[in-house]
């Protein structure tokens, strides 16, 4: 979620190039990303774009632009593709009749999507140039049993939690001085009404 949140153009590219690398490689890799820039939406493949809950558009990136063209939405010479979706598929706040009109043009879109799913023939996978994947019955039974991954869910967590030594200080800190207040405001309380 966010990977390249709080990070500077060159850092968030090199994430995001590291993560086409892993998917290059057969993992499979699903990230949002909030307002990339033209480099970096230029190393997505797959793209899903969702607007107020509704699918907009889910297919290959580099097609985006090319469909929302077909619908009448053309991106302006020299635009930035990334910025020009995140722009056609937002809903603008700043004044009654811009959300009105927004929130319809948002609407049209998920509409149009899915008329263009319903035209088009059912398919299962989407392949990939650089992978040859392999349909997988949907009803497989996990690979491990349920007390197994219990256990690899707890050891991870434990570490988690072990490893923050900052973290663990400063909620030890923040209880014990919470249990020192609380046990002076309280303490000598009678159980009767009148020491309430």
């Amino acid at each position: 979620d966010e990977p390249t949140t709080g990070l500077d153009a060159f850092a968030a590219e090199k994430v995001v190039s590291t993560l086409k690398h892993l998917a290059g490689s057969g993992h499979t890799v699903v990230a949002s990303i909030h307002q990339p820039r033209s480099s970096i939406f230029a190393l997505f493949d797959e793209l899903v774009l969702l607007s107020e809950g509704q699918l907009l558009y889910c297919g290959p990136a580099q097609q985006a632009v090319q469909y929302f063209t077909g619908l009448g939405h053309a991106c302006p010479p020299g635009h930035s593709p990334a910025d020009f979706l995140a722009d056609l598929i937002s809903v603008d706040y700043s004044t009654q009749e811009l959300e009105e009109a927004s929130r319809l043009r948002v609407t049209s879109l998920a509409a149009a999507w899915s008329t263009s799913q319903q035209q088009r023939p059912p398919s299962r996978v989407h392949p990939s140039p650089s992978l040859d994947l392999a349909l997988v019955s949907e009803n497989t039974a996990p690979r491990v049993g349920w007390l197994r991954q219990l256990g690899l869910l707890a050891r991870r967590s434990w570490r988690q939690i072990t490893r923050d030594r900052a973290t663990n200080i400063s909620r030890a800190m923040a209880n014990i001085s919470s249990a020192l207040i609380f046990g002076c405001i309280f303490f000598r309380l009678k159980r009767n009404q009148s020491s309430v």
